[in-house]
Parts: structure tokens; C-alpha cells; sequence
């Protein structure tokens, strides 16, 4: 059981740094708007592997809005 925890954190993790990165990027003081676009975009990529081709197209768009500000 706990290692089926454990596996399952690793497959989650890389939702979970992008997640926190993109928070970071967006509370940050000092921000810019391209950071919070890489964070965006970095986050799609990872609904596209797992195929949540919806909410990745979202989070493309947001990328894509932020760049062209």
C-alpha cells in the first residue's frame, strides 16, 4: 500500500512542481508576465502527456495571451 503511494506521487510530480512553479510565477512581486507564461505553458505540456487535451489547450491559450501582451 505505501509503495503504491509512492509510485503514485512520482507520476503525479511533475503536475505538482508546475503546479507550484506557476503559483510562484504568479504571486511573485517582482513578475513578469513571460515567467508566468512559461509556467503556464509548462503545466499545458504536462495535461497533453497525460492526455487531458482540454484543460492543455487552456493553459496553451493563457501562455499564448500572456506572450503576445
Amino acid at each position: 500500500r505505501q509503495q503504491s503511494r509512492v509510485i503514485l506521487f512520482i507520476q503525479r510530480r511533475p503536475f505538482y512542481q508546475a503546479t507550484i512553479t506557476l503559483e510562484i510565477a504568479r504571486n511573485d512581486p517582482d513578475r513578469d508576465e513571460e515567467s508566468v507564461a512559461i509556467a503556464l505553458n509548462a503545466l499545458g505540456v504536462n495535461h497533453m502527456q497525460v492526455g487531458r487535451y482540454q484543460e492543455a489547450e487552456q493553459l496553451f491559450r493563457q501562455a499564448l495571451e500572456l506572450r503576445r501582451q
